[in-house]
């Protein structure tokens, strides 16, 4: 659907992977966030993540959005769908040689990016936004060379070059692009993968405090601690420690109540693990939520928790999002020190750090929140402050739009270049 305000003259392409991802939920902010400003946003993505609602894609159509969902069209026959990818090999005589795949992607993943090239040429838009570095490199693989904005958040630094090497990144950071990351930890992981330092902007990822504004929670019975995580069901959000760690306060006489939202990969895994601790009644696995959902489970808690750690495959919270929406409602957080966590809450202001896997000393943190309400309600108001200060959408907003206007003369001058030289070929 495309916009139809005549205001807006200033375009953006935008493209995530999947779009809307409930778990990248700034991806969306931003997206209408930009439309809010008066921007023609286009959103090219591959499809929609599974489950989405109805009304959460009217939302974004509200929003002035220009939504395009492109799909892969390959045939699921592979008979079929082997000859439509000798079709865009003829269409593509030098990238035959993509058949078994190139730089660490795979052939299906390179010819989509051919498709998505394709459609970027065909039309005129002056500023390519891709969120995750690896569909930057992807396009980059491809043979696109217009100047890009590429943003990245943590598997795409962290995973990735762990799978295929850093060398799967030449190709982009020997294009003239832009780099945003959210966080100091990120900024240093790219220059560690090849990145040139005078092309990465740090631009914090921002939190739509619209959705999750601030309770006062003095007023409330403290019978019971009321402790809430949000983060999917995976190794790096380490539910496990958590887990653990209520148990052995439970076995000390208080009273907790643990909520766990998220979906994913160990579902079986903590559900048996609940159930060997006989937890079943304090501890409840919720599934997925929507941002509404969530916000009212943040409500009705007492004291955010996301005890993560480094996975083995190098997975790390770069960030954490989540930390800066649960400071926004008020309430104080426990997160452990690994990754970018350090840098999204204040320790012994707005919350705790402790070791990560260390499960005493996440029970130690959990227990001085149990046991003096008003330091808890002192670190939700200061939370509340810090997020504000720092982790606003509208700061993130306001941060890359100076970014694209500061740069869009070279954006325009670049593209006017390579516009020409792509109609001389």
């Amino acid at each position: 659907m495309k916009s139809t305000s005549k205001n807006k003259t200033k375009k953006v392409f935008i493209l995530p992977y999947l779009f809307p991802v409930r778990s990248e939920a700034w991806i969306k902010y931003q997206v209408m966030g930009l439309a809010a400003r008066n921007w023609q946003v286009t959103v090219l993505a591959r499809n929609i993540e599974e489950g989405i609602q109805t009304q959460e894609l009217e939302n974004i159509d509200k929003a002035g959005v220009s939504r395009w969902l492109y799909s892969d069209q390959r045939s699921s026959n592979r008979i079929i769908k082997m000859f439509q990818v000798l079709k865009q090999c003829l269409s593509h005589p030098t990238k035959i040689s993509w058949l078994k795949g190139s730089g660490g992607f795979k052939r299906t993943d390179l010819f989509y990016a051919l498709e998505v090239i394709r459609i970027l040429r065909r039309h005129n838009s002056p500023i390519i936004h891709v969120h995750f570095g690896h569909n930057g490199a992807l396009l980059a693989e491809a043979g696109w060379k217009t100047p890009t904005i590429v943003s990245w958040h943590g598997s795409d630094a962290n995973v990735y070059p762990n799978i295929y090497g850093v060398e799967c990144y030449k190709k982009l950071f020997d294009q003239d692009w832009w780099h945003t990351v959210g966080s100091d930890f990120m900024y240093n992981r790219l220059l560690e993968i090849g990145a040139r330092e005078d092309r990465i902007v740090k631009i914090p990822v921002g939190t739509n405090l619209a959705e999750f504004p601030f309770v006062d929670r003095t007023a409330r019975p403290s019978d019971s601690l009321k402790v809430i995580l949000v983060g999917r069901l995976e190794i790096m959000k380490g539910h496990t420690f958590l887990i653990k760690a209520v148990s052995l306060l439970l076995k000390k006489g208080l009273k907790i109540e643990l909520k766990i939202i998220g979906e994913g990969s160990l579902r079986s895994e903590l559900e048996n693990e609940i159930q060997s601790l006989h937890l079943n009644n304090q501890i409840k696995l919720l599934g997925a939520c929507t941002s509404a959902q969530v916000y009212e489970h943040l409500v009705a808690a007492d004291l955010f928790a996301l005890t993560g750690v480094v996975a083995d495959n190098g997975r790390v919270e770069t960030q954490g999002v989540v930390f800066a929406e649960a400071q926004a409602t008020g309430l104080p957080v426990i997160g452990c020190d690994v990754g970018g966590v350090s840098e999204s809450l204040v320790h012994g202001k707005t919350g705790m750090l402790v070791p990560p896997k260390d499960i005493n000393a996440i029970a130690e943190a959990i227990e001085k929140y149990a046991s003096n309400r008003e330091l808890r309600f002192l670190h939700g108001q200061a939370g509340t402050a810090f997020v504000r200060k720092n982790f606003s959408i509208e700061k993130t907003l306001d941060e890359l739009e100076d970014f694209i206007c500061n740069d869009q003369s070279r954006f325009l001058n670049q593209r006017k270049l390579l516009t020409a030289f792509h109609s001389y070929c």
